[in-house]
């Protein structure tokens, strides 16, 4: 057994006490753990001792049609140890148009991730609605796939029609849908409107994606989220105007839909 020796134990409270763990696992907890010839004791004294963290938004090894990331899973893997994570949850990006793209996609990532220096799991990107993808979905949980993601900007976006397919095959296979929310056609408006006056720069960044162009997608996606009668999942929220936090895709139905946003 490996002792954690008088460190500030940090669970529901904060405590001083001993933790001693076997392979994997805690296996004790007390104020004081006697030490068998055998153990390791690790002196943590004016220490806290957190359980390890989940990063359930990483993007290791990815290329996709705007960019590569900088990290593989063994740079990435080993940055998250370094900070206290301990396990990632890393998005997979199927080919578009590749037959049995869900789980071909999910082979190339597990091969990927074999230099991975902590626990990983994954989610699936969705660019499609096909029978064959929606199909796909519902096999993706056998091999440990529970939760997906949509796009409702960039040139992989789905529509809304679209979305609300996906979600629906998401919903039947028990899983979680999340969406990168902003309005991918006005983005490209304000863009191309720019660029006719002035050449680009990193400063016109704001100016191409106003808040309001994230608070319309996200209340569309919770839109689409009641009808489907379906719990969404926002992801990179930052606009204050967004109405996010007062949606819930989960309320009685009423005459006018759209008065209980």
């Amino acid at each position: 057994m490996i002792i954690l020796r008088g460190g500030t134990l940090v669970t529901d409270r904060a405590f001083t006490g001993d933790l001693g763990i076997e392979g994997e696992k805690i296996a004790l907890i007390a104020d004081t753990i006697p030490a068998k010839p055998h153990d390791e004791i690790v002196d943590c004294t004016g220490c806290y001792v957190f359980p390890g963290g989940i990063d359930p938004h990483t993007h290791f090894a990815m290329t996709n049609a705007l960019t590569t990331t900088a990290d593989d899973y063994e740079s990435g893997t080993k940055a998250a140890l370094a900070g206290g994570t301990t396990t990632i949850i890393n998005f997979v990006t199927p080919v578009a148009g590749e037959p049995d793209a869900l789980h071909r996609a999910f082979e190339r990532e597990t091969e990927k991730a074999q230099n991975a220096c902590c626990d990983y799991a994954f989610h699936m990107e969705i660019l499609d609605d096909t029978d064959a993808i929606l199909k796909e979905i519902q096999a993706m949980t056998e091999l440990g796939v529970c939760s997906y993601k949509a796009y409702l900007a960039y040139a992989f976006r789905l529509s809304d029609d679209q979305i609300y397919r996906v979600m629906k095959a998401v919903k039947q296979a028990g899983g979680v849908l999340s969406a990168h929310c902003e309005n991918g056609d006005l983005i490209q408006a304000l863009t191309d409107e720019l660029d006719q006056r002035k050449t680009l720069t990193p400063a016109d960044h704001p100016s191409t994606r106003p808040a309001a162009v994230e608070a319309e997608a996200i209340h569309r996606f919770a839109t689409i989220g009641r009808l489907c009668d379906y719990p969404i999942h926002v992801v990179h929220l930052s606009a204050a105007v967004s109405p996010f936090p007062r949606l819930s895709a989960r309320r009685p139905a009423s005459p006018d839909p759209m008065r209980s946003l």
